[in-house]
């Protein structure tokens, strides 16, 4: 029997440890799946943003370019 004050040791104490690590692993392991799928879809939705940006200016961006040469022949 035990006495007031006394910690157990034995296979509970461990068994209780190995289920104290494994849920604290599995809450870890479901926090980083969970940050990786935010993080995949904000590069998506940034990537998806740069895309439309880029196809709306391209006319204009052309136009642009056009300009550089010289200034003497292109009136503005």
């Amino acid at each position: 029997m035990r006495k007031p004050g006394q910690f157990q040791t034995g296979p509970t104490v461990i068994a209780w440890e190995d289920l104290r690590k494994a849920k604290a692993e599995a809450a870890k392991r479901k926090l980083e799946m969970k940050l990786e799928k935010k993080r995949s879809s904000s590069m998506d939705k940034i990537m998806n943003k740069l895309g439309s940006i880029s196809t709306k200016e391209g006319p204009r961006n052309e136009k642009l370019s056009s300009f550089s040469g010289c200034f003497t022949c292109h009136a503005f």
